[in-house]
């Protein structure tokens, strides 16, 4: 027979462990919950963002093969890109900038991307609201010339091209990450995959951030 003070320190420890396996319990499920809405939010957003960079980059690449086919110098092919691209380039829009917020802490080199995207879009929409404005003081007022001169044209236009440049291949860069980290089955297998091996597009955005521009264009296929 166990004595009584035995018996009652007994009782209490089962009660003490468990209310604390409880509480490890009740943890776990809180954190799997949380974790589990957490990948729900960034799912949705991963997939706004997407879509928004694959519209942005059809643009400017159906605006390039434009130009391309119907001039030869490239000063002109630069300024029939940038008038294109004014026309028919889909703006950022709000929710998809706050779909790439929510995004930053998936991955550094993710939130890098974004972050130039976000950058470089600031400058090119500067240089696009006054191209904007000449073409529609030109259409209203009927002059035969625009009213800026060639050279203050030219210097937006190539803003304008180099910077959709640039923002494409970050783009390029940004979706493949995010279809391998947030919207892939697998993101912990991407995650352990690039510290083993690197692919070639792995190399040229980790290249593009370092050096702050792409040696080649990023393939999006």
């Amino acid at each position: 027979m166990l004595p009584d003070d035995l018996i009652t320190l007994l009782y209490d420890w089962q009660r003490l462990a468990g209310a604390f396996l409880g509480g490890i319990f009740a943890l776990l499920v809180a954190w799997y919950v949380a974790k589990d809405a957490r990948a729900r939010e960034e799912r949705s957003a991963a997939m706004v963002a997407v879509s928004a960079l694959l519209r942005f980059a059809g643009s400017y690449r159906a605006a390039e093969i434009k130009a391309k086919k119907d001039n030869e110098l490239e000063d002109k092919i630069t300024l029939a890109v940038a008038g294109l691209f004014a026309l028919h380039s889909p703006t950022i829009s709000a929710s998809a900038t706050a779909a790439m917020q929510r995004l930053l802490l998936v991955n550094a080199h993710l939130a890098a991307h974004l972050s130039l995207l976000e950058m470089i879009n600031g400058e090119i929409e500067a240089a696009l609201s006054r191209w904007r404005r000449d073409e529609e003081q030109f259409s209203k007022g009927g002059e035969k010339e625009f009213a800026r001169n060639l050279q203050s044209m030219l210097a937006d236009a190539k803003t304008i091209r180099g910077g959709a440049s640039r923002m494409i291949n970050h783009a390029a860069c940004a979706t493949v990450l995010l279809n391998r980290l947030v919207l892939s089955r697998f993101p912990t297998f991407h995650r352990l995959r690039v510290t083993i091996w690197r692919s070639g597009i792995d190399k040229m955005c980790r290249e593009g951030l370092r050096l702050g521009e792409f040696r080649k264009p990023i393939p999006w296929d």
